[in-house]
């Protein structure tokens, strides 16, 4: 039972330090502000259509290449933390399923996204110095 919820916990510590790593949530404030860019362009009545077609082209390629780097990056964040637990079941040594089953327990997810979230702040505030 501790193992399982060792490798529950270990699941949503590995995903939130992955998504950390990776910068995802500092992208993400780059998606809004691409967007926010993408309206005040559309909303712009100096600039012609083409100027219009252009800044919306090149906003469209930002956004497309984000959607890559968020696709890959959370595979990857919620992947590799399976994957160790998956070898560790192979093994002998912790049951994947029942770790699986801890991680969608109504309990396990309330005490996870906060200690998640926990972790993501924290982050953030210490890449930006606070």
């Amino acid at each position: 039972m501790i193992l399982t919820y060792a490798g529950a916990t270990f699941i949503v510590i590995g995903f939130a330090m992955i998504i950390n790593v990776l910068g995802l949530v500092e992208k993400s404030f780059k998606v809004i502000a691409t967007c926010q860019d993408s309206v005040r362009v559309l909303s712009d009545r100096s600039l012609d259509d083409d100027h219009k077609e252009a800044a919306m082209q090149a906003n469209a390629k930002i956004l497309g290449w984000f959607f890559l780097v968020f696709l890959v990056g959370g595979a990857i964040a919620l992947v590799a933390p399976a994957a160790v637990i998956w070898v560790l079941d192979f093994f002998g040594l912790i049951s994947f399923d029942a770790v699986m089953e801890a991680i969608l327990s109504i309990e396990f997810i309330v005490i996870g996204s906060l200690l998640a979230v926990a972790i993501l702040w924290l982050g953030n505030r210490r890449r930006h110095g606070h």
